[in-house]
Order: structure tokens, then sequence, then C-alpha cells
């Protein structure tokens, strides 16, 4: 296994969209099944990567077939790949706050206020 990152034949934007549609993918499955702690962390994070500079592309096709652990790997190799691709603070800041409510280690420690 390498550490080398996942390159994808697109885009920043569709790039964006995709990452975007596979958290609301998630999202769902999370809520479906009751695990209200995914589901609040997943929408906050799609909100804060939805305030950097990426705009959406045109509609992607969903990731069927895989189970939700498999899904959240693919989520963090694209969430990766997106700030590799992409110049900017802006881009930075979206992704580190994003990154923030979806890392399971922050559970341990106290919220901060907003």
């Amino acid at each position: 296994m390498t550490d080398s990152p996942v390159v994808l034949p697109c885009g920043p934007d569709e790039l964006f969209t995709a990452t975007i549609a596979l958290m609301w993918e998630l999202w769902h499955e999370a809520a479906e099944h009751h695990v209200a702690w995914a589901a609040d962390d997943l929408l906050v994070a799609i909100s804060e990567l939805g305030l950097g500079p990426w705009r959406h592309a045109s509609e992607v096709d969903p990731v069927v077939g895989l189970p939700f652990t498999v899904r959240c790997t693919l989520l963090d190799a694209m969430l990766a790949e997106l700030l590799r691709v992409t110049l900017g603070f802006g881009a930075r800041v979206a992704m580190g706050k994003a990154r923030g409510w979806l890392d399971p280690d922050r559970r341990s420690q106290p919220r901060r206020p907003s």
C-alpha cells in the first residue's frame, strides 16, 4: 500500500460535486440508521465545504454497492485530492473546517464555541 494521492480525471469543480454527492449519500444512510451524530456532523461538514471556492458541476451518479466505511475511506481520499488540486486560502479553510467535523477524534475533545 502506498501513500500516493488518488488522481481523478476531472477538474476541481467536478471533484467537489462528486465529493458533496458522496457526503449526501453518507448523510442519508446515517439518518436512515438513526446515527444522529454522524448525520449532524456530515451536514455541518457539507455546509462548511460549500463555503469554499468550488462550484457545482453537472450531476454525478451515486456510489452504490459499497459499505459505509468503504465510502468514508473514499470520501477521505476525495477530500485530500480536492485540496491538492485547489489553490488558495479559502480552499484550505473550508477543507479544514469540514474535515474538523468529520474527524472522529474530535469527539473526545470539548467543542469550541463557534
